[in-house]
């Protein structure tokens, strides 16, 4: 899964870099800066998620030479207001990207977060054959018109079971083919090629698998719901980059065996 000389997945990373004409761009998503403070009410206390997560994401940068950094939103873990600690962790976040160009889409997990730092979340990113959004909402005209286009907010994983019979739960990417007659119902003209869904960024968050769902189509973003991209034909790579099958086979077989 190494992408088309515009998109490179980055091995064993839920990150993607784009380039973008003369520069690359490191995507990410779903960071949910703050998640620990539910591990903490339970017993479990876990500090320096945000300072880490950003340690990661500059190290990735440096590594492909990428100075520009798109967070595809849910940045912080409250849907409102942040507690201090949050807002703490929220700081230390960004002030670890403080060398690289940031850019936030909105996520429906972002509401305030302007007033934290000072960075006004976008709705999307409209690069030269990328669209970014978080996944929540329709795209606009203009991002169906980008042959790719790029969402986080599912938190997208896969159930595995290893040789001993365990099962165990790891992220995943979703890559779908469109149909274009569905599309055309909604847009006047459309030329994406392919919808990628992103694997939250956060180690905390694994999320819901994909073959564990009675549809496998339950809470996906409104392209997949509607059958303009194909969501039973929609391929399931594991972070390392291995092709696990299609959704609805994996429906059917229930937990894969690597």
């Amino acid at each position: 899964m190494e992408g088309d000389g515009t998109l490179k997945f980055v091995y064993n990373e839920p990150a993607l870099v784009i380039n973008d004409g003369d520069e690359n761009v490191l995507v990410v998503g779903d960071l949910h800066v703050g998640a620990e403070a539910k591990l903490s009410d339970k017993g479990v206390h876990i500090y320096g998620t945000g300072a880490g997560m950003a340690k990661r994401i500059a190290s990735t940068a440096e590594e492909f030479s990428a100075r520009r950094v798109i967070l595809l939103g849910d940045v912080k873990d409250t849907i409102l207001y942040p507690t201090l600690q949050e807002r703490r962790s929220l700081s230390a976040f960004f002030e670890g990207l403080s060398g690289l160009k940031v850019t936030v889409v909105a996520g429906n997990h972002d509401a305030h977060l302007d007033g934290i730092v000072d960075i006004m979340p976008v709705r999307e990113v409209l690069l030269d054959e990328v669209a970014l959004l978080h996944g929540n909402t329709w795209p606009s005209e203009d991002a169906v018109m980008r042959k790719y286009i790029v969402t986080a907010h599912n938190h997208i994983a896969v159930s595995m079971r290893d040789k001993n019979g365990a099962f165990y739960r790891e992220k995943a990417w979703l890559i779908a083919p469109p149909s274009p007659t569905r599309a055309r119902r909604r847009y006047s003209t459309f030329k994406a090629k392919r919808l990628i869904v992103m694997p939250a960024y956060n180690d905390l968050i694994v999320g819901m698998p994909v073959n564990e769902l009675s549809s496998g189509k339950e809470n996906i973003n409104p392209l997949l719901r509607n059958g303009i991209f194909r969501h039973g034909d929609t391929y399931v790579y594991t972070l390392r980059g291995d092709y696990l099958g299609k959704v609805s086979e994996l429906v059917k077989r229930g937990n894969v065996t690597p």
